[in-house]
């Protein structure tokens, strides 16, 4: 081979590698950008589900309040504590031992608590008679520190005694809510803090609770969003987001 063709034929090649390269380039580019406009629409229609629910469920937090003020349940509408967080997560549904489904679901937590001068046997007697929509939790061993009323499955009131000096089982109950979630706010497969994506909109410490008073505490959960997002690539179902996608 002479020099010339040689030196023709390494000018084609890196002609060749060149054009690879800048395809795999316009690929990466086209996907980069197509991911960003996909994850942008997600954001909106989280955004819109929001907007569209949390005036209605403020509203109707709002109607509750002034009913337990009513009742003399509460003796005002201002919380001495109040945290109000959004949260959003992936998490699976199972059939049997494997993942079958990816969905992402989106709530507003509330946690309020309300300084108290009554004991738990006057909170469960005006709730009754002041006709409060909602189901008594009627345990058989009622505690200092337990649910009292429960308005739905994403309502309920607490009533908490830090000062009772009974069984410790009755002081382990006696704790200020999660802002994040309790043992039943998220739907599926237990899920830890770390994997939730929150922005807290207004928030306390549990530290900072002055724990020499009772409180009535309303732990509210508002599910604005749901989305199935089937599975991932692969034989086993797997997640095809890794994290939430969020409108904050």
């Amino acid at each position: 081979m002479t020099k010339k063709r040689k030196g023709k034929n390494q000018l084609i090649t890196r002609k060749s590698v060149a054009a690879a390269v800048a395809l795999v380039a316009a690929i990466i580019c086209v996907a980069f950008i197509n991911n960003a406009i996909h994850d942008s629409n997600i954001k909106a229609k989280v955004l819109k589900s929001k907007n569209e629910s949390e005036m209605l469920f403020d509203e109707s937090r709002g109607l509750q309040i002034s009913a337990l003020v009513k009742a003399g349940v509460l003796s005002s509408s201002t919380p001495d504590y109040s945290s109000k967080l959004d949260v959003c997560y992936v998490t699976h549904s199972d059939q049997g031992w494997v993942a079958s489904n990816w969905y992402q679901d989106c709530y507003i937590r509330y946690v309020d608590l309300f300084s108290t001068l009554l004991d738990r046997r006057d909170v469960d007697e005006k709730l009754k008679k002041g006709r409060i929509s909602g189901t008594p939790y009627d345990a058989l061993n009622k505690k200092a520190c337990d649910v009292v009323y429960e308005q739905g499955s994403d309502s309920s009131l607490s009533y908490l005694n830090w000062q009772v000096d009974s069984a410790q089982q009755a002081q382990y109950n006696c704790r200020v809510p999660k802002p994040t979630q309790n043992s039943f706010t998220t739907r599926g497969p237990i899920l830890l803090d770390r994997e939730l994506v929150t922005f807290s909109e207004r928030s306390f410490s549990p530290e900072e609770v002055d724990k020499s008073k009772h409180y009535i505490a309303i732990e509210s959960d508002n599910f604005y969003y749901h989305e199935s997002l089937g599975c991932g690539m692969g034989f086993l179902c797997s997640s095809p987001r890794e994290r939430a996608i969020t409108g904050f």
